[in-house]
This record gives C-alpha cells, sequence and structure tokens, in this order.
C-alpha cells in the first residue's frame, strides 16, 4: 500500500463506500437509475446539511473578520516598511484574533466540497448500474449525454445546465461579498464545466442536483443575512458551556469513535482472517493476509475517527453532547449485534460470501428489536447517573479490542510461516507404466455419491467412459469433514476417529501425517514410484505442508495450488481488492440488527455497484437464484482446472509399477456453471436449460429434489468432475495404460444438501442429514469391464485395501502392523461423528472435541440401521 492510496482509503474511500451502500440500497427498492440518484442526492445533502450550514458560518465570519480589519491592515502596509511593519502586523492580528491563515476558512465549503466530488466521482463513473440505464432523451447514463447534435457535433447539454446553476447560486449568493469572492465562485464553476463535460451523465445529474440543493441553500442564506446581526448578538449574550461537560464529551465522542474504527476496522477483519489465515492467502503472490488489515482499519478510522470527527468538531456544544451519547450507544449496539449473531451463516468463502446463503431469521426481529431497545435504554441511563463510566467502558473496550486483534495477527502470520513449505514451484506431474501395474487414487473433496446414477443418465456417454468401474451406492464416511474422515480414507480403520481419539497422547496433526503415509510406506516397500498431489491437510495446514515427505524416499508431493489458472495475475489482482473491500462491509454487516442486515450482505455483493470485474480478472461469483450467477470464482477454478489437466500430468512410461494419489477439491468449493457444459462461464444463465430439462432429475420413477442453490451447485460440480475424469480415462485408453491401472474414484465426505427424505431423521441427538455420510465410492480392477452397480457395503476405509489387494501379500499397515484389510471390523457398526468443528485449527489438539456420536450398520439407506450413541 502506497502513501497516497493509504490516504485515499482514510478520507475519500469511506465516504465513496457509504455513496455506493446507499445508491445500491435504493436502486435495489425503487429500479430506477435517474429515481436512486436524485435520492442519493437529497439523502447525502441532508447529512451534509449541518456540516456545510457550519462551514459556511465559519466562512462568513472569516470574511467578516477580514472586511472590518482591511482598512487598518492596508492603512499599515501603506505607512510602514520592513520589520516594523512585520512586528506591527503580528501584534494587530493578535490583538483581534487572526491569522493569515484564517484564509483558508473563507474557503472551507469548498474543500469540504472536494473529498464529496471525488467519492461520488470514483463512485458513479464505475458504476454497473448506470450501463445502458436511460433517462428520458438520455440513452445512457454511464455515457456523456450527447443530448443537442450541431454540425455533426454532439453537444453535453447537463454540464452546461449545471454550470448555469452554478452560476445563478453565485450572483445570489455573492450579493454583498469581496470581488475575490465573487472570482472565486465563477472560476469554480469554470472549472468543473470542463471537468465534468466528457464525464458520464449519471455523474453530472447528480451534481447538477447537488448544485441545485446549493442554490436553494444559498437563497435560504441570503434571506437569513438580515437577521445575523440580531442572532451574532444574542449568541453573544448566551451561557457558555460548562468546560467540564464539555471535556467529558469530548472525551466519550473520542473513546467512542476509536472504539468503532478498531471494532469494524481491525477486531472483525482479523477475527476473520486468523479463523483460517490460508484460505485467504494469495497464491500467486504468497503475500501475507495480515496485510489485507490495513484497509478496513483505515477505512474504518477514516469513517469513525476524521469525518465523525469532523461533525463533531463543527457541532454546536448540544450537537457535541448528543453526538457523543450516540456514538457510545452505537458501541455498545455493534458489540451486541456481533455477539447475537456470532457464526449464525455458516461457512463461509475467501471474498466473505456464506457456501449456502445467508438465511435470515425474520420471525425473530421483533424480539430483536426489543432487545436493542433495552440496551439502548440501559447506555442512557449509564449516560445519565455516570459521568466516566461511558468513557471508560469505551476507552478499555478499544484497547482490549486491539490486544485480541494483535493476537489474531500472531494466529495469521504462525499460519502464514506454515504456508510456504507446502508452495510447489513446479507443475504436478505424474507416471504411468505400459507394462508393469499402475495404481490411481482420485480423492474428490466433498463429492456427493447419491448424485452418481443422475449424472449418468443425464451424461450417457459417461458410462463408456467409465468402463469397468464399480460404484458403491450402500457406502458410508466417518464425518461430514475433512479432518473427521480423510484419515481413514488414506490410512485405513487404524484411522477412524474412535481409533484416532483411543490415541489421546499423539497429536490429531502426528495422527494425519502418518495417514497420509499408509499407502505410500506400503507400495514404496514393494519397490514401486509413487507420486502424492496435494496431500490433504499434510501438517494439520490448510495448503498441505510438503516438508511432511521430505525424507520420504521413493515419494515425490506436489501441490497443484493455481498452477493451471488461466489469466492468474489479473483474477489474483481482483480477489485482494474484492477481500479488502468485503472485510469493511463485512463488519458493518455483522455490527447492525438483523432487519438491517440483509440489506448490507446483498447476496454476498455488499452492495458493490462496480462490475464484479472484465471476463479474464472476475475472482468471485455472485449467485442469483438456481440458474443465474455473474463472475468467476478463484478457488473453485485453481481446482477444476488441476482436475482437467490430468492429461497434462500424465506421462507414460515403459516399465515400473506407479502408484498415484491425486487429491481434488472440485466438488468441495460451491461454484455455479454453464449447463449443458457444465464449465464455468462470466455469465450463466441455466434457467431454459433447467426448465426444458426437468427430466434429467427422474431415475426409474423417483425424483431428485432439485429446489435450492446448493442441491443446483453440487449437481453441476460433481458433473463437471466426472466429466474431467472421463476425458482423463479415454486418454488412458488412447495411450494403452488402461486395462493395467487400478483406479479407485473416492471422496473422503459427502455433503447434506437435502435431497433424500429417508435420510432425514432425529435420534435423541439432534436431526440431521445423512446424505454428507454417503460418499462417492468407485472401483476399477486390471482388466474389468462393464460399469456396475453394487449394494456391498463399503467404506472409505476400504480404500487402501483395495488398493494393495492383489499387489502386496498380507498388506499391514507400517505404522501399527495391523492389515490393511480388516472385513471383521466392516461386520461391526460403524461409529461416526456429527460435528461442525471443520476447522484443524479448532477441532481438539490430539483428539477431537465433544461431538455427537452415531453408529450405523448395514444398509445406510434404512433409517433403522443409524443409532444414536450419544455426546462424548
Amino acid at each position: 500500500m502506497t502513501f497516497l492510496t493509504a490516504l485515499y482509503t482514510l478520507i475519500i474511500y469511506p465516504i465513496e463506500l457509504l455513496f455506493e451502500i446507499v445508491f445500491s440500497i435504493i436502486f435495489k427498492s425503487s429500479g430506477n437509475a435517474v429515481i436512486s440518484i436524485v435520492i442519493l442526492s437529497l439523502v447525502f445533502n441532508l447529512v451534509v446539511l449541518p456540516l456545510y450550514r457550519r462551514a459556511d458560518s465559519i466562512q462568513e465570519e472569516a470574511r467578516e473578520k477580514e472586511i472590518r480589519l482591511a482598512p487598518v491592515i492596508k492603512h499599515i502596509r501603506e505607512s510602514f516598511k520592513g520589520d516594523e511593519r512585520f512586528m506591527i502586523l503580528q501584534t494587530y492580528y493578535r490583538q483581534n484574533d487572526y491569522s493569515p491563515m484564517n484564509v483558508l476558512k473563507s474557503s472551507v465549503s469548498l474543500l469540504l466540497q472536494i473529498p464529496f466530488f471525488i467519492a461520488a466521482y470514483r463512485m458513479l463513473s464505475g458504476c454497473s448500474i448506470l450501463s445502458g440505464a436511460s433517462a428520458g432523451p438520455i440513452r445512457d447514463l454511464s455515457a456523456p449525454d450527447g443530448l443537442l447534435v450541431a454540425g455533426g457535433i454532439a453537444v453535453n447539454v447537463l454540464p452546461i445546465l449545471m454550470t448555469l446553476v452554478n452560476i445563478i447560486s453565485g450572483v445570489i449568493y455573492g450579493k454583498g461579498l469581496p470581488l475575490k469572492s465573487k472570482i472565486q465562485m465563477y472560476l469554480i464553476a469554470a472549472v468543473f464545466l470542463v471537468f465534468l463535460y466528457n464525464s458520464p451523465s449519471g455523474l453530472v445529474l447528480y451534481w447538477t442536483l447537488n448544485n441545485v440543493f446549493s442554490l436553494g441553500k444559498n437563497i435560504v442564506m441570503v434571506i437569513r443575512r438580515g437577521k445575523k446581526k440580531q442572532e451574532a448578538d444574542s449568541k453573544k449574550n448566551a451561557e457558555k458551556p460548562d468546560r467540564a461537560v464539555a471535556m467529558r464529551s469530548n472525551i466519550l465522542f473520542a473513546a467512542s469513535a476509536v472504539f468503532l474504527a478498531v471494532f469494524t476496522g481491525f477486531f472483525i477483519p482479523s477475527n476473520v482472517l486468523s479463523a483460517s489465515p490460508q484460505e485467504f492467502m494469495n497464491r500467486y503472490t504468497m503475500s501475507n493476509p495480515a496485510l489485507y488489515l490495513f484497509y478496513p482499519l483505515l477505512t474504518g478510522a477514516g469513517l469513525f475517527i476524521i469525518w465523525c470527527g469532523l461533525f463533531y468538531y463543527l457541532a454546536s456544544p448540544k450537537g457535541r453532547s448528543l453526538m457523543s451519547k450516540v456514538m457510545f450507544v452505537l458501541c455498545a449496539g455493534a458489540l451486541l449485534n456481533n455477539a447475537m449473531y456470532s457464526n449464525h451463516f455458516g461457512d463461509m468463502v475467501e471474498t466473505l460470501q456464506y457456501i449456502n446463503g445467508a438465511v435470515f431469521d425474520t420471525e425473530n426481529k421483533i424480539w430483536d428489536a426489543v432487545f436493542l431497545l433495552f440496551a439502548t435504554g440501559v447506555c442512557i441511563l449509564l449516560l445519565k447517573f455516570t459521568r466516566s463510566f461511558p468513557s471508560v467502558a469505551a476507552a478499555c473496550g478499544a484497547v482490549a479490542l486491539v490486544i485480541i486483534s494483535i493476537g489474531n495477527i500472531s494466529k495469521i502470520n504462525d499460519q502464514y510461516k506454515l504456508a510456504f513449505n507446502g508452495y510447489s514451484p513446479e507443475a504436478a506431474e505424474f507416471t504411468l507404466s505400459r507394462d508393469g501395474n499402475n495404481v490411481v487414487v482420485i480423492m474428490l473433496d466433498r463429492a456427493i455419491g447419491s448424485m452418481v446414477p443422475y449424472i449418468m443418465n443425464e451424461q450417457p456417454q459417461l458410462k463408456q467412459s467409465f468402463d469397468g468401474f464399480t460404484w458403491y451406492r450402500n457406502s458410508l464416511s466417518y464425518g461430514m469433514s475433512t479432518n473427521f474422515a480423510s484419515p481413514a480414507l488414506y490410512g485405513g480403520y487404524d484411522y477412524t476417529p474412535e481409533k484416532i481419539n483411543e490415541r489421546s497422547n499423539e497429536s490429531l496433526a502426528d495422527k494425519q501425517n502418518e495417514a497420509l503415509k499408509v499407502m505410500p510406506s506400503v507400495f514404496v516397500k514393494e519397490g514401486w514410484e509413487c507420486t502424492f498431489i496435494n496431500p490433504t491437510y499434510a501438517g494439520y495446514s490448510w495448503i498441505p505442508d510438503l516438508t511432511v515427505f521430505k525424507d520420504f524416499e521413493g515419494l515425490k508431493a506436489y501441490n497443484t495450488g493455481y498452477h493451471y489458472l488461466p489469466d492468474l495475475p489479473e483474477k489474483c489482482a481482483n480477489l485482494e481488492s474484492v477481500l479488502c473491500r468485503n472485510l469493511f462491509c463485512y463488519s458493518l454487516f455483522k455490527s447492525v440488527p438483523v432487519a438491517i442486515q440483509p440489506y448490507l450482505y446483498d447476496k454476498g455483493r455488499y452492495n458493490s455497484t462496480g462490475p464484479i470485474s472484465g471476463e479474464a480478472s472476475s475472482s468471485f461469483q455472485v449467485v442469483d437464484g438456481t440458474s443465474r450467477a455473474l463472475g468467476h470464482y478463484l478457488s473453485f477454478e485453481a481446482e477444476y482446472y488441476a482436475l482437467k489437466s490430468m492429461k497434462q500430468m500424465t506421462k507414460v512410461t515403459g516399465s515400473g509399477n506407479k502408484l498415484v494419489i491425486f487429491a481434488n477439491k472440485s466438488t468441495h468449493d460451491m461454484s455455479m456453471l454453464s449447463e449443458p457444459e457444465y464449465e464455468p462461464k462470466y455469465y450463466i444463465n441455466n434457467i431454459e436449460y433447467d426448465e426444458t430439462h426437468k427430466e434429467r432429475f427422474i431415475l426409474d420413477g423417483k425424483q431428485l429434489k432439485m429446489e435450492t442453490i446448493p442441491q443446483y451447485v453440487f449437481y453441476e460440480m460433481n458433473t463437471a468432475a466426472f466429466l474431467s475424469v472421463g476425458k482423463w480415462l479415454d486418454y488412458l485408453k488412447e495411450q494403452g495404460v488402461y486395462d493395467n491401472t487400478r483406479i479407485i474414484i473416492v471422496s473422503d465426505h459427502a455433503y447434506p444438501v437435502g435431497q433424500y427424505e429417508e435420510l432425514f431423521f432425529s435420534n435423541e441427538g439432534a436431526d440431521f442429514d445423512a446424505q454428507g455420510f454417503i460418499p462417492l465410492f468407485m472401483y476399477k480392477d486390471f482388466g474389468s469391464k462393464g460399469f456396475k452397480i453394487s449394494d456391498e457395503f463399503m467404506t472409505n476405509a476400504d480404500t487402501p485395501a483395495l488398493a494393495t489387494n492383489g499387489l502386496v501379500k498380507n498388506a499391514v499397515n507400517p505404522f501399527s502392523g495391523n492389515p490393511l484389510n480388516a472385513p471383521e471390523i466392516k461386520k461391526a457398526p460403524q461409529k461416526v461423528i456429527f460435528s461442525g468443528a471443520w476447522d484443524v485449527l479448532k477441532n481438539g489438539t490430539n483428539t477431537f472435541d465433544r461431538s455427537q456420536w452415531y453408529s450405523v450398520k448395514g444398509n445406510v439407506w434404512e433409517r433403522s440401521n443409524w443409532k444414536y450413541e450419544g455426546y462424548h
């Protein structure tokens, strides 16, 4: 961040952001760009009216003093010279409480207009809402109006109209003012004409309306000038405010302003980033996520300290007293709102949109309002009956927030340093043998096994691509998140959540690393060459820590990262820009009552009026219903293009035996795709396709429930993954390495999208959807033919046994000595964990934290086979 960027973020950007939020909310209510511009102008002029009134008053006082002192100053300058003149002038200035710098006071109104003009110019010039919007004869508010054409030259009328309003305002307001002041007003009008002549007509319309408002204000001021002397005399005779009271107001305001700036600009953003720092890392520049905190912190300081401070400074004594109390109430309200609705909406992506959308609890709006009114009443009582407590509380609160935020930065830095251990400077590659045997395990994170028949129904060519595969319909995962479910997938039955908790003297990180090494250790011992791509939670790090395998001979480890993502620099730059903006917007969203939250969240756009960005640089997606979306989702596409690039990663050799384990999350991070190609696109509109192809969700008379955004998006992502893997399988056939390759396609867990009534049940503990426990599980052995469906009970802990079957005699876990094939264990009820503690930084140290447990035996689709085992 440069100095000028920091200065802009501190002074101009808070106003620009407020312009943007207000304009967006008004437009969504009115649906008309012109009405929105009119109301925006009216709202902000009313808000800043006290500021301008005080500024005009200061300006008038400065001018009057200049006029009153001018004759004596002229006389001194004409009568004296050199140091004598200087000393006499300084004495005269001091006696009359005047400084040559006071000349700036005569330009206060102009100086105040500059930041508001820059903010409006930046916001409206890049406003996507104005693009193509018309207003009577004006065809496009995002372009100059060009209303008159003379000799083939378009003449923009609005800037001329704006200038006329400025001149009329100057004529009215300039009566009785010095010539210098009149010239200043007319020069400013000319400057704005030149500067805005070729600007978007929407911007010129906004500034013209501001000038009309200013004209009305000037007319009122001229009428009031006759009464001014009388008012001034009455002010002189008025009682001066008590200094002690004024000091208490000043301290309370300062403490409250700092609290709000720290709370919205530092505390909440640092909490968000520290929750999962590596998810917010730019994996192109590998920059520290803690650096993003400068933007919300400066924005918060600019809004609450600079601008609210300016309003406070220019207010009357009574206005200051009221404003300091309002700021304290806002502190309490922000704190309570954030505490009441913390973690209320589920998981988020790195641009701070909720995965399942934010479902607001509208039924409790009245109770929330009552509670906040009660809290406000308590604050008022504290302000009325205690002198120093509110100031001390706000100041101490601000200090506490800073301390907590610094602790959050420490967590971010620790994870940032760890992330470098997962950096792969080279693109991933693996080899397959034509003459030997190959075993490939593809782990598709969060792939939903229960969608397979419907995907095959819509994409019948996939049965040919997946020739030789068996889909295990009756499969089970040991948890609904990766930290619980992946150890068993990689290491077998020694790493189920129950078995992991039995080893309470070892860290969860060590047990995760051990599970990842089970299959490579077994195969390397037999002389196989092994490649592990994206080893899940290696080092218990979100970006897998590849140093876990640094001393592992015979194994190559890679992270795909952003290696395969097109337009990478542009997308990453846009991602950082969006995140920096959304961090402060998210803080505001979390700090307001629930009745206001939907308007600030705005379906995840946080009232951004600018374009999401161009086709190439877009880095986040806004979803509108089940069939429309705009933008690209960076994290998803990084995984999607990595999976599509398996052909480029594959090197075919003549001999040797090869093990490849490839973990991929293209089925994890929610991103709507364009149908029927099931590919990412900037603008997605699947309405027609979804309407005309409803039959794809009906199979053997059974309707797959498709009503919500997650149901559609997960279906699309799973279909895209199958299409990508299918093309790679076809490539293996072309290269002659398909029949000698054993392939397991498995997910660590699924996701509960609520598509099967038979999987909803309640057992003493809590209601939940067991669809999240049914992972994808598909297996192709050497030389197998045909696509089959099996009801045999399988768990993803069978993966190591299937991988080694017939290739390693009596394969055992090299760390425990237990057989990888454990049919007797599978016959017993399987214990699974039901917990929302998906974050490896928060799920426990040596054992998983207390959670709900269930056991299931036999057919996972039978509700009666599930049994609640308690909370422990």
